[in-house]
C-alpha cells in the first residue's frame, strides 16, 4: 500500500496542470486560507453528479495550520 501511495505521489508532481485541474474537478477539491488565523481548510467531496446515488456526498475536512513552521 505505501509503495501505491508513493507511486500516485510521484504522478500527481509529475503531472501537466491541465492534469492536475482535471483532478481538481472530479475531486471538487477546495482550499480556503484564513490569513488572520493562518489556517488552510481542505475539502474533498465525493458523489457528485452521481445519478445512482441521489444527491449522497461524503466530504473529507482537513485543517492545517500555514505555513507550517511559524
Amino acid at each position: 500500500m505505501i509503495n501505491y501511495l508513493d507511486t500516485i505521489g510521484r504522478q500527481v508532481n509529475d503531472a501537466s496542470l491541465a492534469k492536475l485541474q482535471q483532478l481538481d474537478t472530479a475531486l471538487d477539491l477546495e482550499l480556503l486560507y484564513n490569513a488572520e488565523d493562518r489556517m488552510l481548510n481542505v475539502s474533498i467531496r465525493s458523489g457528485r453528479g452521481s445519478k445512482r446515488v441521489r444527491g449522497a456526498r461524503d466530504t473529507l475536512l482537513t485543517r492545517k495550520r500555514w505555513p507550517p513552521h511559524s
